[in-house]
């Protein structure tokens, strides 16, 4: 089969397999024009130039074959560039071999020379040259041999970068001034990269690259003579970013196998990496570092602040801002000028700027200032007013939370004043929250009405709350006393039997049930033990004691026995007996009442036989904590007593002889079952409406 083109052409084979076993020859015509490309046994066709051909030995015979056409100028159409193409792939799977073909679609003169290796080692060839560069498995070696015989470049490989297997595949072609930059890439995605020393490219491994004599560029620009994937460190001097702000940025940035130092006090970067990567981190430096602009100075008179202390406090702002920092020297400079009480700034825009926000900020009106107020109470006590303001105005730890500056408050109880140490601004919120703690307390008089009723067969009173309806008094009386009972009752009549025991507290409308314990008075079925009525402010505790002291011997002590007596010393206590109230009320906004009651009743019974001969004490006591309304009466029932005693009848004067006077008379055993009921009644007193006379007389004063 042959092949025939209309151009003058150059071949030249490399065989870097095994000798043309299937083929007879592969050969160049220097100046013919015909051209046939045989696969036959025996030679070149009848008619054709003798063919030149340059076999390797078998030793060092490589599994890769290597081929380079150079055409002229004026080469054959891409057309019939296919056959030459279709060739080398038919030899390709015939050999079983990795093959790599260069096609050059422009010439190099014939007696030119390799070029000195230099940055980009090439032979300079043509813009519109192109290369197709395919390998199937080959070694690395093999592939740096071909690459440094296209482009006439020397290396060097490290025995750590060798055994590598390597497959690219390029049907589109690159061009030939872009092949370095291809081979750089294969040695990265295989784990090495070129680094040069002297004249030589060493092929070592990426990992200790950057410990190696690498390019090193200062800057803020690679340069075009690097390759993307070339390993090369790049110094770079910063203008206005803080060096170590800015590493803190381009860190994460920085590649596996790169490297960032930072040298703060020269405000230098020295990045290594590949030149790609590199000039993607300059283009964010370039950005990040950019100059704050032209120096302004500006003189600012301050109203109200001492230039001194605005001066001091800019200066540390700017002494601890990266912003305001230049290649380790301060951009911002601020002064004090005492005699005209200004700020002189100068520096860039930007921080002027900044700084006459400051500055403004801190020149406040001297409402600002801290002072001292003080706040007289018109019914509140002044120290429990000043814990609850200091409670209110301070966190959990005791520091002011709620106020912008430090709100202190201070009772004086001899004047019962609050002094408050606050700014004038906060002055008026603190007062109106004063005024509203000091607001008139409301009163309420407390009626309590302690009773006790007689329990027999006919008459039972007791507290029942177990009905579906809600708390409700239930009352057993004889018929007779019922007909005299007001109607309706303020509580149903129930069957003695169905009451149960126990202390219970109902309320009621109060003129219907005093209605109904005034019928039971006419009948000796109720005795009154107390009526109190105190008078009491809201959120206080009063307390009535209505009792006397009873001496009660608590102990003797008999002394040494003298001569003529023995003395004995006795310990004797007093003990209150009689009522004592204590009330608490709490008036909520809406108007209702929450009462704390506490009611003891106490009294002195009948003496112990000796040698005791202490007199014993019954006490009755009730305390609950209850919700009321304005005129409501709270009922306390429950508190049951039972009383044995001895009962006497006969004969006047004769039944009281001793010895004789049973004769005359008859001793009776009685048992008296009472039941203690107390009424508790408040009433809110409000304050009236000053007349028009008093309301005039207190705005003359």
């Amino acid at each position: 089969m042959a092949s025939e083109y209309a151009h003058p052409q150059r071949f030249s084979v490399y065989d870097r397999a095994h000798p043309l076993a299937p083929w007879r020859q592969l050969a160049e015509a220097s100046s013919a024009t015909h051209y046939y490309f045989s696969s036959s046994a025996t030679g070149p066709s009848a008619g054709s130039q003798p063919w030149r051909r340059r076999q390797t030995k078998r030793a060092d015979v490589r599994p890769a074959w290597a081929f380079v056409l150079d055409s002229s100028p004026a080469g054959p159409p891409p057309s019939r560039w296919g056959h030459v193409e279709g060739a080398l792939r038919a030899t390709r799977n015939r050999l079983g071999g990795a093959l790599i073909c260069a096609v050059l679609a422009a010439s190099t003169p014939a007696g030119a020379q390799p070029a000195p290796v230099a940055e980009s080692p090439t032979r300079d060839p043509r813009a519109a040259a192109r290369v197709i560069f395919n390998f199937d498995g080959a070694d690395l070696e093999t592939v740096l041999q071909a690459a440094s015989e296209i482009l006439g470049f020397n290396y060097v490989v490290e025995p750590e970068a060798r055994g590598r297997k390597v497959t690219v595949v390029t049907p589109g072609g690159v061009a030939q001034s872009e092949l370095f930059r291809v081979l750089l890439g294969i040695l990265e995605a295989h784990g090495v990269t070129a680094v040069t020393a002297g004249h030589l490219y060493k092929i070592v491994r990426i990992e200790g690259a950057h410990q190696r004599m690498i390019p090193t560029v200062v800057g803020v620009d690679p340069g075009p003579a690097h390759a993307g994937d070339e390993v090369i460190t790049q110094i770079v001097l910063l203008t206005s970013a803080a060096a170590a702000e800015l590493s803190s940025v381009l860190r994460p940035l920085i590649s596996s196998r790169g490297n960032l130092l930072v040298q703060e006090a020269a405000s230098l970067l020295i990045i290594t990496d590949t030149a790609a990567n590199v000039r993607r981190l300059l283009v964010i430096v370039g950005r990040l570092d950019a100059p704050l602009g032209r120096d302004q100075l500006e003189v600012i008179v301050m109203r109200w602040a001492d230039a001194g202390e605005v001066a001091g406090t800019l200066n540390t702002l700017a002494a601890r801002d990266p912003r305001l920092t230049s290649a380790g020297e301060r951009a911002l400079f601020v002064a004090a000028d005492r005699r005209l009480n200004a700020v002189i700034v100068r520096g860039a825009a930007a921080a002027v700027a900044q700084a006459r926000r400051h500055i403004e900020a801190l020149d406040v009106d001297p409402a600002e200032r801290r002072g001292v107020f003080l706040y007289f109470p018109e019914h509140a006590r002044a120290r429990e007013l000043a814990a609850t303001m200091t409670a209110t105005y301070a966190g959990a730890d005791g520091r002011p939370a709620a106020a912008p500056a430090a709100v202190r408050f201070v009772a004086d109880e001899v004047t019962n004043a609050v002094a408050v140490v606050s700014s004038a601004r906060d002055w008026p919120e603190i007062e109106a929250t004063l005024r509203r703690l000091d607001r008139t307390p409301q009163q309420v008089v407390i009626e309590v009405l302690a009773l006790e009723l007689n329990l027999t067969d006919e008459t039972t009173f007791a507290a029942a709350a177990a009905l579906k309806a809600g708390p409700i008094v239930a009352v057993s009386v004889p018929p007779a006393l019922l007909a005299k009972l007001p109607q309706p009752l303020p509580f149903p009549s129930i069957p003695k039997d169905a009451i149960p025991a126990g202390l219970s507290a109902l309320v009621f409308d109060t003129d219907r049930v005093l209605t109904f314990l005034n019928t039971l008075a006419v009948d000796n079925k109720v005795s009154m033990l107390s009526t109190t009525k105190v008078l009491v402010v809201e959120n206080k505790k009063a307390v009535v004691n209505v009792s006397e002291s009873v001496p009660v011997l608590t102990g003797a002590q008999a002394a040494a026995p003298a001569v003529t007596s023995t003395v004995t010393t006795q310990r004797v206590e007093l003990k209150d007996v009689g009522v004592i109230l204590t009330v608490t009320p709490r008036i909520g906004e809406q108007g209702g009442l929450l009462l704390d009651l506490r009611q003891e009743l106490s009294a002195v019974g009948e003496r112990e036989p000796p040698p005791v001969s202490s007199p014993r004490f019954t006490k009755r006591e009730a305390e609950t904590s209850v919700a009321l309304r304005d005129h409501q009466t709270l009922v306390i029932a429950g508190l049951l007593r039972t009383r044995r005693g001895v009962e006497r009848s006969g004969v006047p004067l004769l039944s009281r002889i001793p010895v004789i006077g049973p004769l005359f008379g008859a001793a009776t055993q009685s048992l008296r079952k009472t039941e203690l009921l107390i009424l508790v009644t408040p009433r809110i007193l409000r304050p009236s409406p000053l007349p028009d006379s008093a309301r005039g007389r207190q705005r003359n004063e």
